[in-house]
């Protein structure tokens, strides 16, 4: 599996550091489209048309790019030369697959992450009233 880190420059990574909350969210929703976008993928099935395999790998690259990771776009953008030239279908809905689980697991690490920081950040600025 590919080793995928957050971008510290990502959408995703500036709306944690400021609105957790909201992070949170959008975290959910990219993982939410990267279940989805798995659970229709049609790259194996040779009778996929060139546009749809276009559009699959399209929909992955505009979920991974949130999380800012330079080497998973260039993955999705390396699927689409094999699958339009029709080669190795199978192999490309492994990769295809393999982008999306790489994602998907860095999201949910980095929400988990967040939370926590978010969590000691409200603890510790917490102040009794009459300090």
């Amino acid at each position: 599996m590919m080793v995928v880190k957050i971008d510290p420059g990502s959408n995703l990574a500036t709306l944690a550091r400021i609105n957790p909350a909201a992070a949170a969210n959008y975290a959910d929703a990219i993982l939410q489209e990267l279940d989805e976008i798995v659970k229709h993928c049609t790259v194996a099935d040779p009778t996929t048309r060139s546009e749809e395999l276009f559009a699959q790998v399209h929909a992955l690259k505009n979920a991974v790019a949130p999380i800012g990771d330079h080497a998973l776009i260039v993955a999705c953008t390396g699927l689409l030369g094999p699958l339009m030239q029709g080669e190795c279908r199978a192999e490309m809905a492994t990769q295809f697959r393999l982008v999306a689980a790489a994602a998907a697991t860095a999201v949910a690490d980095y929400r988990c992450d967040f939370r926590s920081t978010a969590s000691i950040a409200a603890t510790s600025s917490f102040k009794p009233s009459g300090l």
